[in-house]
């Protein structure tokens, strides 16, 4: 399904793997009741366990940088750059939990993560980043209003919350006002395949098939080694009322990723579209 791609795909592989570095506030807090009525903690002190954060999450250890986020907010509850850290600490864990099939324990920790944002933000911590990792801490907890909220209140300066402010949408059945979120967003950013994609689903869901078939078209070409978009061609020709390219589209690719469950599933339903639910059967037997 392509709700299911573009969560897992762009959510969790293009913002919790590839942003490693905490959102920082360079000067700091100077003022003692801004923390408690205690002084704040050392700027080199903070810039060390933030630079830690990064080592271990870099080293895909979050146990380890959880446990110096925590301290962090242990020491100095009104830090706001502890609990940002702290969040996007839980967020990773969170997909991590996902990716693994822990649905329950990944919402449970995307919930906290959002706590842990919220509060940062409340401290005056309300960068690009961490209203992007707001908004995904609340899709990721099952809170899908909440998350286009929060996409919506970074979209104005921040393309990347635009692009998931967008798929959200898409998500919750808007593909009119996705759509019109996307379109100034790709004439920015046209070398991003990933608003191709986005826009190709938006003009499909509007029956706009000849458009969605432009887009998707450009995604493959801007991604040529990328098969998630090759595999959502044939699930938007399939949509479109064109199940036999859909199924020779997936036959085109290569057996490594003809075998994958997308492709295997685009396949299946490609052939039962076609009344030919035995070869269907047979597609799924050949992947296993």
């Amino acid at each position: 399904m392509m709700r299911t791609f573009y969560v897992t795909g762009i959510l969790l592989l293009g913002l919790l793997s590839s942003q490693v570095g905490c959102e920082r506030n360079p000067g700091g807090s100077t003022d003692p009741g801004a923390n408690g009525g205690q002084a704040p903690p050392p700027r080199a002190e903070v810039e060390a366990a933030l630079d830690s954060i990064d080592h271990w999450l870099a080293s895909a250890q979050p146990r380890q940088a959880e446990a110096i986020a925590r301290a962090m907010v242990r020491d100095a509850p009104d830090l706001a750059e502890g609990h940002a850290a702290l969040g996007r600490v839980l967020l990773v864990d969170s997909g991590a939990a996902r990716s693994a099939g822990r649905t329950e324990v990944a919402e449970l920790r995307a919930g906290e993560a959002l706590q842990s944002l919220h509060r940062a933000i409340e401290l005056g911590l309300d960068g690009p980043e961490i209203l992007r990792n707001a908004g995904i801490a609340a899709e990721q907890a099952g809170d899908l209003d909440g998350a286009i909220a929060w996409y919506r209140r970074g979209s104005g300066s921040d393309d990347a919350a635009g692009l998931y402010l967008g798929l959200a949408l898409l998500r919750n059945a808007q593909p009119a006002e996705a759509k019109a979120v996307l379109e100034p967003i790709v004439q920015r950013r046209s070398e991003d395949p990933f608003l191709y994609a986005a826009i190709a689903e938006c003009h499909s869901e509007l029956d706009d098939h000849t458009r969605a078939t432009e887009n998707i078209e450009e995604a493959i070409r801007l991604a040529p080694n990328e098969p998630a978009f090759r595999i959502r061609r044939a699930a938007l020709l399939r949509r479109a009322g064109n199940p036999r390219q859909a199924a020779e589209s997936i036959l085109a690719l290569p057996d490594d990723v003809r075998v994958q469950v997308a492709a295997t599933e685009q396949l299946a339903l490609a052939l039962r579209d076609l009344n030919e639910p035995e070869l269907a059967a047979v597609a799924w037997v050949a992947r296993a």
